[in-house]
């Protein structure tokens, strides 16, 4: 890149001493003359304290703004250059209007502002075709900003592949996430399901025993029944309960011997008086 370009000021002065029909006073002609001295000399210190002292007196003027411009350059200060060269373009002086034009340039250029440095040159050019520096730097900066133009495409390029990677990775943790849910829930459902395999057993298991013991009942009434309707045992059964009862008076009378002898002969003369 070419060196900004610094036009004495003294030079300038006189320029704009005839335009400007001795607008400056001696003092400010000397402080300004001392500043571009210090300038060349790179005292920037006193450099400073002179063009303050002359801007103190001028604030607006365009000459006084571009040296402060080529001041903070030096120190590398490119924010407050470029605001000066800014002012310094008001100027009705065509040649430091070019010059701090492409200073302005140099100035974004070092700001990496690259369009705003490119069109800087461009001004430049339409003013003064013949400038081979503003031509130069021109065809620098339209270079770099073709190649930060493809660096930016590839960056693009690696941000979208690295989205799509992670866009990727998260369907799959999305997918393994739904996975490992499934394989959860199906853990779950076999084990709710085991649990109620195990509950109908145990139900069943009651149910059965719950009709043994039903059957068992069963049997045992029909057994206790058949019992009761065999041959001889309701005789059975009374002849015990008899033998319980208490014997009446008249059967224990019919157990004597002449009794039964007395009834005998009764019966015989009654079927005689029948006979007759």
């Amino acid at each position: 890149m070419k060196r900004a370009k610094h036009i004495l000021f003294s030079v300038i002065f006189l320029w704009a001493f005839f335009f400007a029909c001795r607008a400056f006073s001696a003092d400010m002609r000397s402080e300004m003359s001392a500043g571009n001295r210090a300038y060349e000399k790179d005292d920037l210190e006193n450099a400073e304290k002179h063009y303050d002292n002359a801007f103190s007196q001028k604030p607006d003027s365009p000459e006084l703004s571009y040296n402060y411009g080529n001041y903070f350059y030096k120190k590398k200060d490119f924010p407050k250059a470029s605001s000066f060269y800014e002012k310094a373009l008001s100027s009705e002086n065509l040649r430091l209007k070019n010059s701090a034009a492409f200073n302005l340039g140099n100035t974004y250029l070092q700001m990496n502002e690259l369009k705003k440095s490119l069109e800087q040159y461009k001004n430049v050019m339409q003013a003064d075709p013949d400038d081979r520096d503003a031509k130069y730097n021109y065809e620098l900066v339209k270079k770099l900003l073709e190649q930060q133009k493809q660096e930016q495409q590839q960056d693009q390029g690696k941000d979208d592949k690295k989205e799509q990677d992670q866009q990727k990775q998260q369907e799959n943790q999305n997918e393994q996430d739904k996975k490992d849910q499934g394989q959860e829930q199906n853990k779950d459902q076999g084990k709710q399901k085991q649990q109620q395999d195990q509950k109908q057993e145990n139900s069943q298991q009651q149910d059965e025993k719950k009709k043994e013991q039903q059957k068992q009942e069963q049997a045992e009434n029909e057994k206790q029944k058949e019992e009761k309707t065999q041959p001889g045992s309701e005789k059975k059964e009374q002849a015990q309960q008899k033998e319980l009862e208490p014997q009446d008076k008249n059967e224990k009378n019919n157990n004597d011997p002449s009794e039964r002898l007395l009834k005998m002969i009764d019966e015989e003369e009654k079927q005689q008086r029948a006979a007759e």
